[in-house]
């Protein structure tokens, strides 16, 4: 909030809660009375208290964003009309850029156009959530969970990683059951309303279609292959509270920005739409409809999905098995917001791939450590599969995820109930409301392991 200008405190006050109604409500630590903080807890970075984000057209505009805007530095008694920004017409009253006449209003704030950028955005965007009183939105892999408790300790099928799942890595990415619960074991999947697919020679999405168990029988090319009836997605693998939680669902809400963007404990980042583009846009460009870019939108808020292959769900889905031919990078298998993710590499100062002895100093010259392009071994060596089991770094590159995660650690592993349940506190920073540290198992100089 200090950043973007929306209050001059640098110290935490906006938080989000709601009463049982819906309405926005203040929360405060506990305490006697509540809201009053030992010295001690104030050092380590609780708070005492967060109010409700105000309205954004209450809140006094961020100059920071004036720079971006067209404007000048007649401020007049009058509201500047969309249009006409300057009634006078005087030439020698020219507009100075950071001051527009247009944006800013001679009155105080949510008049004349003159509104907080930022507030605005973070009401308008899901960027601020996922918080887990809502349910999960059960759109695509990465997505699949639901709402308080049952948010990390009920199991939903996200990613078929074993690196990120472990023990449920093989039961998918389809948030699909395997429950013997009758009132979810047999749903089958029906028409979800993603429609058709859109870009390069992606034809009729069949993604959700009904599934009979007699595809194949009427010559549609598949012989007398039958394919297995489709389960329903979005619902939890069982119906069974547990602590043995995968890293994959903290992935959930752990993603993506506001919430610490955990992709690089895992070895990714957010795809930056270039790197093996070929595979991931339309070969011709792709005008989205309206209704086309409202239906991508419901469920993934990224402006470039409706326009490339991934606005489709069942290209989406299935992203992981562009990494057999890619050429730059390797994918995610899981897809909150509807997202791709993209393995971060070892590399040298030129951007040529590494293996494990190269030295990252160089600048093309450690020639005996490089990766060529071209080599089949790149990404996978012989005999590893598509997907490697935890302690293997697959291929001859070396994906840079952190090394517990490497071994197998999942986030559980060392953040227990206290770290996750949290201790009644409120704390504005993630930082300060961890309690276990590398040297709760690693000791330090000085001190044995605790």
């Amino acid at each position: 909030a200090y950043n973007n200008g929306i209050v001059p405190f640098k110290n935490y006050i906006f938080g989000e809660a709601y009463t049982k109604d819906g309405v926005a409500a203040k929360i405060v630590s506990p305490g006697n009375p509540p809201g009053e903080l030992t010295e001690a807890q104030k050092a380590r970075g609780a708070l005492a208290a967060l109010y409700p984000l105000p309205r954004w057209n209450v809140i006094p505009p961020g100059d920071v964003f004036r720079v971006f805007e067209r404007g000048g530095r007649n401020i007049s008694t009058q509201f500047a009309e969309v249009g006409l920004p300057n009634p006078t017409g005087s030439i020698q009253r020219l507009e100075e850029p950071g001051r527009p006449d247009l944006k800013q209003s001679s009155r105080g704030p949510g008049t004349g156009l003159r509104v907080s950028i930022p507030v605005l955005n973070i009401h308008k965007t899901r960027l601020n959530d996922p918080y887990t009183w809502f349910m999960g939105t059960n759109d695509q892999p990465g997505d699949y969970r639901h709402s308080g408790c049952t948010s990390c300790h009920v199991i939903y099928a996200n990613d078929r990683e074993p690196r990120h799942s472990l023990i449920y890595a093989s039961l998918g990415r389809d948030g699909q059951t395997i429950t013997v619960d009758p009132t979810i074991a047999n749903k089958l999947k029906h028409d979800d309303g993603h429609g058709e697919k859109h870009g390069g020679d992606h034809g009729k999405s069949d993604h959700g279609a009904l599934k009979t168990g007699h595809e194949g029988e009427h010559g549609d090319g598949h012989g007398d292959e039958k394919a297995a009836p489709e389960k329903e997605s979005g619902h939890p693998l069982q119906h069974v509270f547990t602590r043995a939680i995968p890293t994959a669902q903290c992935m959930n809400c752990h993603m993506h920005q506001p919430n610490i963007f955990l992709n690089s404990y895992l070895g990714y980042t957010m795809w930056d739409y270039e790197s093996d583009a070929p595979k991931m846009w339309p070969e011709k460009q792709h005008y989205p409809t309206a209704a086309e870019v409202r239906e991508v939108n419901e469920r993934n808020p990224e402006g470039a999905a409706p326009r490339g292959k991934w606005g489709d769900i069942d290209f989406l889905r299935n992203v992981y098995d562009v990494n057999e031919t890619a050429k730059d990078t390797q994918f995610a298998d899981y897809h909150g917001h509807g997202w791709n993710f993209r393995g971060i590499f070892k590399r040298d100062r030129e951007g040529n791939l590494l293996d494990a002895e190269g030295n990252m100093a160089t600048y093309g010259t450690d020639t005996a450590h490089i990766v060529d392009p071209n080599d089949p071994e790149k990404w996978r060596k012989a005999g590893e599969g598509k997907f490697v089991e935890p302690g293997v770094n697959p291929g001859k590159t070396v994906h840079l995820m952190d090394i517990h995660a490497e071994k197998g650690l999942q986030c559980a592993d060392c953040h227990y109930a206290q770290d996750s349940h949290g201790n009644g506190l409120i704390y504005g920073e993630v930082a300060n409301a961890v309690e276990i540290g590398c040297k709760d198992c690693h000791g330090t100089a000085d001190d044995y392991p605790t």
